[in-house]
């Protein structure tokens, strides 16, 4: 096979960007000076190889500008004042409204940060929505969840500025050109709700203006895990439709009338949708297009993309960290290249030719963005290889129907809410991806380094691109490289429990082999920890389906991650205490599990024995039933095995613990304990503590939580035993090992990782 075009942008292009992704962890900045001398004399040199000095003189130069650790500087105890550009429409979460903004201006104190990043800003909802563009003057806290230590870690989240009040809110300056003409195009549109809240109305503002949280947040989930999600980013869908649609329109006007046209309205979109990275990728890279033709020079789309991605990143060097941006970029890459190598091939034709081509175009687009997205997301969605041939014609007819029931609202918002039963019959199979069952040929957890996924891309691209034989060992790699990272959950080994990070909550695996239950899942709103953290976390271990999870109480910091993976990895039945089952009507996470498991649902009551694999659990004969608050009715579990016992106490505080304390069952000591309710103070009294006589004591908690977990008091009660004390809000996951007879062994992340006090 002939070798594909080297473009002359692709080397300073590659330079460039390695330039600024490298700048920031340099340490100490080059000289400015030094840096343009350099990129002046690749220039001068000229050939690639001056070029690529150039470029890469000027990625360091724009790089080491880079502020990234300006938010990190500021203690998250102490309030700040900071000057925010809002960067996209705010949206309503629960009492708050929230948005990216990027913070020009921080101050603490005497010091300030000018220039220091990006942050979603939290409002109260009785202030007014903020919209993009407007300049806003906050006083507030500056914080980022800290991620999760595991095995498998989650990086932390963003930063997230919140306002408590509108007393300390300021509008500084209003919305500038872009934001007022975003907000006279949404002004002629019906408000929200004119659809009823059916998909017809969640879809157009999805696909047209990207406002996903219109979606319904399972099927935005069920999307993401078939591999779907990349349909509802704006991108280079939205562009070419648009493209297409106005040059059909213009279509008896002069050429340069159209071309014209196509870049008003390219540039008018970009204006309205908001620059998020595809878009502004996609966007730059149609208007090269143009500019190539209008020259009458050939549009090289791979020397289009190069210039574009460089020239953005040096821009905004903040957009080399940004996943949207690296996803974009490197997916574009891929079916560039698969478009070549087709052009190149020769084949049947016909529906054959296009199936190829479909699955092909996907297998390609998702091998060149495994480095970003596999280390990011941890999952591989075979599925979505079939799923996108159907999937990518049914989006760009909904696409082009949101469109141009946009412009008959427009001109005739009567009509346009006739047709809204029409547009819900067409958005309604984006629903269809919930009914997909939680299974391996669907989405599998893939927890892998970026180096391994750089590797697994190679090997998916030489099955791609290279000779047969080259082919055969590529794929013979990428297959040793997928069974290197899924080791087996064999029988026979030793016993295990692992005490998961889930920040504000609980999550506990017990195991034998490939026998396994889950206790609790932890749970916060907005994260998906079944996909993020749980799945990716049990695959390292080799499990990618359980026998059973267990649900102790109804608080979402307990259910929700129960939820979100059992929509994620196949689940044998849910167990919760048989008197719960009146609690579900109050709290509506366990209601949905438990409509989830139907017929797969097994109630415990008091004195109940089970066995999983050579876990023997009993649940203590203590009436928990009887009492008033649900963290007191949590289900208590005693499980033993090789030798060692554990008790798993939920959230139980002190009357629950009063009654378990007089159960035969707990007769100490214990070698494992899972401190109940998070190390509060209102539990782990002394009477408890007498009983149990733990040897190694875990408290489940996240970082600097709200709650104050765990309470001095509890924590010393705890050592006053001789307990060993861990916290996962410090050193993350505790993994404890043992076989029939000999020592236990533990693990923890490595010490490196370990957050703060």
């Amino acid at each position: 096979m002939a070798r594909l075009p080297l473009p002359p942008a692709l080397l300073p292009a590659a330079a460039a960007l390695a330039g600024v992704a490298l700048a920031p962890g340099l340490g100490a900045r080059p000289a400015a000076l030094a840096l343009l001398l350099l990129a002046a004399l690749g220039l001068r040199l000229g050939g690639r190889g001056g070029l690529a000095v150039a470029g890469l003189a000027a990625g360091l130069l724009a790089g080491g500008l880079d502020r990234p650790g300006a938010l990190a500087a500021a203690d998250p105890e102490r309030p700040v004042e900071a000057l925010v550009r809002i960067e996209g429409a705010g949206r309503a979460m629960g009492d708050e409204w929230v948005a990216k903004g990027a913070v020009q201006r921080l101050r603490q104190g005497a010091r300030v940060w000018p220039g220091a990043g990006s942050a979603l800003l939290h409002l109260p909802a009785a202030a007014a929505a903020p919209v993009r563009g407007e300049l806003l003057r906050v006083r507030g806290y500056l914080r980022r969840s800290g991620g999760y230590l595991n095995a498998v870690p989650a990086p932390p989240g963003p930063y997230r500025l919140r306002v408590k009040s509108e007393k300390l809110l300021a509008r500084e300056a209003p919305p500038g050109a872009w934001g007022r003409l975003q907000r006279a195009v949404e002004a002629r549109l019906p408000a929200p709700g004119w659809g009823a809240g059916g998909p017809g109305e969640a879809i157009v503002r999805a696909l047209v203006f990207g406002r996903q949280e219109a979606l319904p947040e399972s099927a935005l989930r069920a999307t993401r895990r078939a591999g779907l999600g990349h349909l509802l980013a704006l991108s280079g869908l939205h562009v070419s439709l648009l493209a297409a649609s106005v040059a059909l329109l213009l279509a008896w006007f002069p050429t340069c009338a159209q071309r014209l046209g196509i870049a008003l309205t390219v540039l008018a979109y970009l204006a309205i949708a908001g620059p998020s990275p595809s878009l502004s990728r996609s966007s730059a890279m149609a208007l090269l297009g143009l500019a190539a033709l209008a020259s009458r020079r050939r549009p090289l789309v791979l020397n289009a993309l190069a210039l574009v991605a460089a020239g953005l990143a040096l821009a905004s060097p903040r957009l080399t960290r940004d996943l949207a941006f690296q996803l974009s970029c490197s997916a574009t890459a891929g079916l560039i290249l698969f478009g070549v190598a087709m052009e190149r091939r020769r084949g049947a034709g016909g529906l054959a030719r296009w199936l190829a081509f479909g699955v092909g175009a996907s297998f390609a687009a998702q091998a060149a963005s495994l480095p970003w997205a596999l280390p990011a997301f941890s999952r591989l969605s075979p599925a979505s290889l079939v799923l996108n041939l159907a999937a990518v014609p049914w989006i760009t007819l909904c696409l082009l129907a949101s469109f141009a029931w946009l412009g008959l609202a427009g001109v005739a918002p009567g009509l346009a809410l006739a047709a809204v039963p029409a547009l819900d019959l067409l958005a309604r199979p984006l629903l269809w991806s919930e009914l997909l069952p939680p299974a391996g040929w669907v989405a599998f957890a893939f927890p892998s380094s970026p180096a391994a996924a750089g590797a697994l891309a190679l090997g998916a691209g030489a099955f791609l691109f290279a000779p047969p034989r080259a082919v055969k060992l590529g794929a013979l790699g990428a297959l040793a490289l997928l069974l290197r990272g899924s080791p087996s959950a064999a029988q026979g080994g030793p016993v295990e429990v692992v005490f998961f990070d889930v920040g504000q909550g609980s999550a506990t695996l017990l195991r034998d082999g490939a026998r396994s239950l889950l206790v609790d899942g932890g749970g916060l709103p907005g994260v998906d920890l079944g996909a993020r953290v749980l799945a990716p976390n049990l695959a390292a271990l080799g499990l990618f389906r359980l026998d059973a999870v267990a649900v102790t109480h109804p608080d979402f910091d307990h259910c929700g991650g129960l939820l979100d993976l059992a929509r994620t990895l196949p689940i044998g039945e849910l167990m919760v205490a048989e008197w719960e089952a009146e609690a579900a009507a109050r709290h509506p996470c366990l209601a949905e599990l438990t409509a989830l498991f139907a017929g797969r649902t097994r109630r415990l009551a008091a004195g109940d024995r089970l066995q999983v694999g050579r876990w023997q659990l009993v649940v203590p004969g203590a009436p928990l039933g009887r009492l008033a608050r649900d963290n007191d009715r949590s289900l208590v579990l005693v499980a033993a095995a090789a030798g060692r016992r554990l008790l798993l106490a939920g959230d139980a505080e002190r009357a629950a613990e009063e009654l378990i304390a007089r159960s035969q069952e707990l007769a100490g000591p214990f070698d494992l304990l899972k401190v109940p309710h998070h190390g509060s103070s209102s539990s782990s009294t002394e009477s408890f503590l007498a009983a149990v006589r733990p040897r190694l004591a875990v408290i489940s908690c996240g970082a600097r939580n709200r709650f104050g977990h765990p309470g001095a008091a509890a924590v010393a009660r705890l050592q006053r035993t001789g307990a060993v004390v861990w916290r996962t809000d410090r050193g993350g996951a505790v993994r404890v090992q043992w076989r029939e007879g000999q020592p236990a062994v533990l693990w923890r992340p490595l010490p490196g990782a370990a957050r703060p006090p």
